[in-house]
């Protein structure tokens, strides 16, 4: 990209470098829109504000998987591991030196481990453990902004 300025009567040609955020922001919405079957995303949510990652980038993930695209996401982001709907969710937990794997959903409120089906954990209680500041942040968020008992 180039961008041009007059100082003093005369222009000059600099070239614009955009921001990480603006170049994210722009391979993204050229990437989503490819015509493709199945789109890999590590952490798309990096240097983007949260504002365009629910306007922006949470209901392209949600229109992609309702044309039954396969889209695998890797991220920390709450508004995108919740509110996307996955069907399937990964969870790799570091216990004694090891990685273990655990595959489930939020419609079943399970993770289940790939090496030991007897092995499960509560989907819920991990997510709110791994994504963007656990529990605390949750409620936290809860009692600013207000919580709905009815």
């Amino acid at each position: 990209m180039k961008k041009t300025f007059t100082l003093s009567g005369e222009v000059e040609a600099s070239e614009y470098v955009p921001s990480t955020g603006e170049a994210t922001m722009i391979i993204l919405q050229e990437k989503l829109n490819d015509r493709k079957n199945i789109f890999i995303l590590d952490e798309p949510e990096k240097s983007l504000g949260n504002t365009y990652v629910n306007e922006i980038i949470v209901p392209k993930l949600i229109e992609l998987g309702k044309m039954k695209k396969t889209v695998i996401v890797v991220t920390h982001n709450a508004n995108i591991a919740v509110r996307t709907f996955p069907y399937t969710s990964i969870l790799k937990v570091y216990d004694n030196g090891n990685y273990k794997t655990y595959v489930g959903n939020p419609f079943v409120d399970k993770l289940t481990s790939t090496s030991n089906p007897d092995d499960t954990l509560n989907w819920k209680e991990e997510s709110l453990r791994v994504l963007e500041g656990g529990e605390k942040a949750f409620e936290e968020r809860g009692e600013i902004y207000g919580k709905n008992d009815s």
